[in-house]
């Protein structure tokens, strides 16, 4: 049972590092055959806005409100998982006499 819990709560974590970040980029050209995701959209705006020589337009503004919020909404969703779900396996790993790792 622990360990069914673990291996669901590992894909989640999975799921929610999967939508911040891409992580299958292992050349440029990777870039060409998996989307980008939130991480990787907000460097990319942030560069675009950079190398301008004008205030950004609005609609920079307005993308990175949306990905802002979209960020912020899977960090809460982190952030949860941690509160409760890890805690909820840690205590099953106590009641087993499990030793945990420290780290």
């Amino acid at each position: 049972e622990i360990q069914k819990a673990a291996e669901a709560l590992r894909e989640k974590f999975n799921t929610l590092e999967n939508e911040l970040t891409q992580n299958q980029y292992e050349t440029p050209s990777d870039r060409l055959r998996h989307p980008t995701m939130l991480k990787q959209r907000m460097e990319a705006l942030v560069s675009v806005v950079a190398v301008a020589d004008a205030a950004p337009p609005q609609q920079a503004y307005s993308v990175f409100e949306h990905l802002s919020a979209l960020i912020d909404q899977r960090l809460a969703e982190l952030s949860e998982l941690e509160k409760q779900e890890v805690v909820r396996l840690n205590q099953q790993i106590d009641q087993a006499g499990i030793r945990k790792l420290q780290g």
